[in-house]
């Protein structure tokens, strides 16, 4: 009993975390957790799909999926190697709210992992070759939306229950993703996304020095700031609305503000 105790408390002692920033103001959040043996890092950047400019709604979804696609001056199968080399898993996505990247790895890659995803944040390339494909990912969600009758019902609710830019749609418009170029793209990625503003966050078996480090070599250089979130404004006035779909099934959908 006495040494699930003092295992007990020595886990504890393990598991409160650790808070700084950068002057580039990146927050930093560590969470150290000696008894697991790996590491994973999350950094999140507010501005999606609701801070996307007019005429370009869904360009941060496809800034997410394009981050992968090569930086600096390596391509897009060179960044892939050198995660997979180590052992790193990632991700990168796009929501209505933000813009994340998520990796996983074991503790004596916590210095490569932070290393190349700073790279993704400061020096994406945006090949000019990979945007028409990923237009064509994202494209071929939204067509497919009408063929998803709980699906489209939901995304019609969510626009006339929400107030703008909230009511925006998560899979952004189709006209505005088939106009987006890889000059627009660009631009928007180093007005709108920067260290102000976004959160790395890490959990795992690290040094806190060591890991303080790292971060300040790789993510110091980073410069810019994200966009707020916008102020939440007076919700639409409530109705019911019909949709004719031309289907043998009925979705009938409810929405509240709080429980009934």
């Amino acid at each position: 009993m006495q040494q699930e105790e003092q295992q007990t408390e020595h886990h504890s002692q393990d598991t409160q975390p650790v808070l700084w920033s950068l002057a580039n103001g990146l927050q930093v959040v560590c969470l150290p957790l000696k008894y697991v043996e790996y590491v994973a890092a999350d950094i999140i950047l507010p501005g999606g799909v609701i801070n996307d400019p007019e005429g370009k709604a869904g360009s941060s979804l496809l800034l997410a999926e394009l981050l992968s696609r090569g930086v600096g001056t390596m391509s897009s199968q060179e960044l892939l190697t050198a995660f997979d080399d180590h052992g790193i898993r990632h991700g990168e996505s796009g929501s209505s709210l933000s813009l994340s990247l998520r990796s996983s790895f074991l503790p004596q890659e916590t210095k490569r992992a932070l290393e190349l995803m700073s790279m993704m944040l400061r020096e994406p390339s945006f090949p000019e070759e990979a945007v028409d494909p990923v237009k064509a990912l994202f494209l071929h969600d939204l067509r497919s939306v009408r063929e998803n009758p709980s699906r489209w019902a939901m995304l019609e609710l969510s626009n006339r229950y929400f107030p703008a830019p909230f009511n925006k749609s998560p899979l952004g418009e189709e006209e505005d993703i088939l106009s987006l170029t890889q000059s627009a793209l660009k631009e928007q990625w180093f007005g709108r996304f920067g260290p102000k503003g976004a959160v790395l966050s890490v959990a795992g078996r690290v040094d806190v020095d060591e890991l303080k480090g790292a971060i300040e070599q790789y993510f110091s250089p980073w410069k810019g700031e994200c966009e707020e979130i916008p102020e939440l404004t007076e919700f639409p006035k409530r109705r019911s609305v019909y949709l004719n779909y031309p289907g043998a099934q009925q979705q009938l959908l409810f929405r509240y503000p709080s429980p009934p």
